[in-house]
Parts: C-alpha cells; sequence; structure tokens
C-alpha cells in the first residue's frame, strides 16, 4: 500500500509539474472561404434546426491536461448550444454571403408562398474535443469541433424537395469560459460556408432551379423529391407547377473590371422579326414574348446570316419571355449572371451588331418590371453589365426581366460548363 500511495503521490507531482508547459501542437483546421453572392438570389427561409443526435450517446470527450490524458467525462446533447441559437448562426452566414434570407417565422413564410425556398437544416453527428491545458483546471479551454449539417432544400412553389446534401463543418477556439457552445457555433458556421461553396447551391439559390453537371462524377448532382411541404393552414392551396426543367448552359460570370468583348455580344445575338434574342446554347434562345408565343413556327437569322427556323415551346405572358428551341445546335457565347440593379447602373443592349449604352431608370416600375433606358436597343436582346456578362432581356417599354426571373418563370436549370 505504501508503494501505491507512493507512486499515486509521485504522479500527481509529475503531472502538477506539466501544467506550465506548452500544449503540443497540433495542425490546423481548414476552413471554407467565404462564399459571397455578387447578384441577386431567391428569397430563401431557414426552418428551425432539428438536432438528430442519437440519444444516451456521447457526441465527443472531455479531455484535461497539458496532453489531453486525463478523461473526464464525455459532452453530451445537453451541453449544446440549444436549436434557436444554431438557427441564428446559420441565417447569420447565409445573410454574410448576401444571401436574401427572410424572416424568423419560416414555416408560416413558406405555407404563404412568401419566399422562393425552405432551407431545413438537421444535425444528425458531432464530435468535439474539450481540453484545458492546466492539471489544475484553470484558464481557457482549447475545444475542437467537427458538425455534420444535413441540407433539405425544399421549392415552395413547386411543392417538392428540390436539392439535398451534407456538409461538414470545423473549428478550433479557445473559451476562457471552458464551454464547447463557442466552437460547435463556429463548426456550424463553417459547415454553412461549405454548403455556399459549391456551385450546385449557388445555382440553385440564384436561378431557381436545376443544375446538372457536364458529366457524371463532376460535381454534386440534386437528388430531387415528391415529398410535399406542409399544407398552408387557411387559404388556397398553392398551385403546382408541371412544367419539367429545360437544361441550358451557364459560363461563369465574367470577373468584375473586364473590358466589355462586343463582337461575342453580336455573336450571342440573333434577329427575330423587327426584335432579337438571346443565343443560350444546346439549340436554345431566349427572346420577349411579344416576338414568339407559345407553339409559334418562326424563323430567325443567326449572326452569321443563317436564316434557321424555330418554334417557342415555353412563354410566361407575366415575366413577358419566351423559350425559343432552334434548328440549329448553336453553343453558348456569353456567361449569364442574377444580380441585384441599382438605380443608375450603367448597362448595355445590342442593336444592329452595335452596343447601345444606358442605364438603370427604376426598380419596380409599371407592371412589376424594372425599367431600362436603352434607346434604339433590341426588344428581345440580352441587357449586358458593363464586363459584357449577361443579366436580362430588354423587354417593350424599357421593360427588364431578370435572369434569374427567366430561369424560375420558365423552369429552366442550369447546366455548368467547363468554363
Amino acid at each position: 500500500m505504501r508503494v501505491i500511495r507512493s507512486a499515486s503521490v509521485l504522479l500527481v507531482i509529475l503531472l502538477a509539474g506539466c501544467a506550465d508547459e506548452a500544449p503540443k501542437p497540433r495542425a490546423p483546421i481548414p476552413s471554407a472561404p467565404p462564399a459571397v453572392f455578387s447578384g441577386s438570389t431567391a428569397r430563401v427561409a431557414v426552418a428551425p434546426v432539428t438536432l438528430a443526435l442519437e440519444p444516451r450517446r456521447s457526441i465527443g470527450t472531455i479531455y484535461r491536461n497539458v496532453d489531453c490524458w486525463v478523461r473526464v467525462r464525455s459532452i453530451l446533447p445537453e451541453d449544446l448550444p440549444d436549436a434557436v441559437t444554431i438557427k441564428n448562426e446559420i441565417g447569420q452566414a447565409l445573410k454574410q454571403a448576401n444571401l436574401t434570407v427572410s424572416g424568423a417565422d419560416s414555416d408560416d413564410l413558406a405555407r404563404a408562398g412568401a419566399v422562393d425556398y425552405l432551407l431545413v437544416p438537421s444535425i444528425p453527428s458531432a464530435h468535439v474535443d474539450f481540453c484545458v491545458n492546466s492539471f489544475f483546471n484553470d484558464g481557457p479551454a482549447d475545444i475542437d469541433a467537427q458538425v455534420a449539417i444535413s441540407w433539405q432544400l425544399w421549392s415552395v412553389k413547386d411543392r417538392r424537395l428540390a436539392y439535398e446534401t451534407t456538409s461538414t463543418g470545423t473549428a478550433r477556439v479557445s473559451d476562457p469560459q471552458q464551454r464547447i457552445a463557442a466552437g460547435f457555433l463556429a463548426s456550424v458556421d463553417d459547415g454553412t460556408r461549405q454548403l455556399l461553396e459549391t456551385t450546385a447551391a449557388q445555382q440553385y439559390l440564384t436561378f431557381g432551379h436545376v443544375l446538372a453537371p457536364p458529366s457524371a462524377g463532376a460535381g454534386p448532382v440534386p437528388t430531387g423529391g415528391s415529398a410535399p411541404i406542409p399544407q398552408p393552414v387557411s387559404g388556397a392551396p398553392m398551385q403546382r407547377v408541371e412544367l419539367p426543367p429545360i437544361l441550358v448552359p451557364v459560363k461563369a460570370a465574367y470577373p468584375a473590371g473586364t473590358p466589355i468583348d462586343r463582337a461575342a455580344s453580336r455573336t450571342a445575338t440573333l434577329s427575330l422579326g423587327s426584335g432579337a434574342g438571346l443565343i443560350l446554347g444546346n439549340g436554345y434562345a431566349l427572346t420577349a414574348s411579344v416576338l414568339a408565343e407559345t407553339g409559334a413556327a418562326l424563323t430567325v437569322t443567326l449572326p452569321d446570316g443563317r436564316a434557321v427556323g424555330a418554334h417557342a415551346v415555353r412563354s410566361d405572358a407575366t415575366v413577358g419571355v419566351s423559350l425559343l428551341q432552334l434548328d440549329s445546335p448553336l453553343t453558348a457565347v456569353l456567361p449569364l449572371q442574377p444580380r441585384r440593379n441599382a438605380v443608375g447602373d450603367k448597362i448595355y443592349g445590342v442593336s444592329d451588331g452595335k452596343l447601345i449604352a444606358g442605364r438603370f431608370t427604376s426598380v419596380r416600375g409599371a407592371g412589376g418590371h424594372d425599367v431600362v433606358t436603352l434607346d434604339g436597343a433590341l426588344v428581345g436582346g440580352p441587357v449586358l453589365d458593363p464586363t459584357g456578362t449577361v443579366i436580362g432581356i430588354l423587354l417593350p417599354n424599357g421593360g427588364f426581366a431578370s435572369v434569374g426571373t427567366i430561369f424560375r418563370a420558365l423552369s429552366l436549370g442550369a447546366e455548368l460548363g467547363d468554363e
């Protein structure tokens, strides 16, 4: 017994002597780069977070002492931040990315149709290591957190699951209060940013519809689904949109400061009667619906002077745009970019092979359309920003239909190119 007692005393002395030593260096945990949406996005509400952690099982381990040798107890779900705090952290990360996040009462907003999407997060697994670098349990705690977040993006308009994925956030923080909440929330923030960094998520939240990668394995593929969003508590149910998505090529927007490519803007524009249209690629083009009603047989003139047949496959009278299918498999020329526009922003239209300079005149003018001044530009043709990226289509009387609005109205999907 004396030997055991002496050994115990010696162990305590040795461990106490380690209290002032520096902890062993650990490799840094990389964070996802910040995601920033430069253009307008769909309206998204964030649903309450579901903590789907298995009951009666630890999600990590609290360790203490310089090298975290001494196990104290497991971390339990009650050690975590509450679901409201986690939801607020997710909402803050989304807003910092300039995403259009609407209100706190997400279920009511979705039922009322006041948003385009309902983002439903849940946390199925988490692991947190907790280490106090002192044998006497004083000083700040080092917290290593890893949290998986499962995401479901529900289309309120279509009442179906539009996108589903999982991201994993990691974080390392030092907390003077020796609590794991800070590390857990930091990893949730990181996992949210990882979601926004995926091309698929960005395309869904900007264009509002299906994205398909150019080839298998080239990116995340939406799974789709058919489970309904809860019916409204009162009032008429939302109408379901039956149109299947049509995929069209989408190139990444030109970086800010890129000089406008006048030749490319002409190559992307076709002639249609007294107006014009924007060549999307894959044999599709966009134009104003006053020039092409659904089902109408048309003849369009391509930039190289060839006349080819076309017919309008979809139209939306409210937005004022139509989708044409051409008898020629043309390729996409210009990138597309949904974006917010302000009064006075400089823009360009196309007419007879020339660029017409103009500006935004008003936002949400007559008929609910944004209004632009592009004197001489052809109706149905592209509206471009100063880099030459297409931001919309010119409508009669100076109306403007943005890319994001067009994609949602015509149920178009983004098919990413290699550029």
